[in-house]
């Protein structure tokens, strides 16, 4: 299993040019009144914003970001 996982680039997603971006998405959301219900779902969605990477993902809570701040979800 872990052989598999290593074939992918390994990257570290929390920095200090991710802080800001991370803050004002999840302030933008609030003020949209829509409720950001864990930390690491803020951190991943703003690496991915700024990273330019697309989300494979199935979990309805990822939906509202991709409408509003651009998050390709695949």
């Amino acid at each position: 299993m872990e052989q598999d996982l290593r074939r992918y680039p390994i990257t570290r997603m929390v920095n200090e040019r991710l802080v800001i971006p991370t803050a004002q998405y999840y302030r933008f959301l609030r003020d949209l009144e829509i409720t950001v219900r864990r930390t690491i779902d803020t951190i991943i969605r703003a690496f991915r914003i700024e990273e330019g990477h697309s989300l494979r993902n199935d979990n309805w809570d990822f939906i509202p970001v991709a409408n509003h701040l651009g998050l390709r979800v695949v």
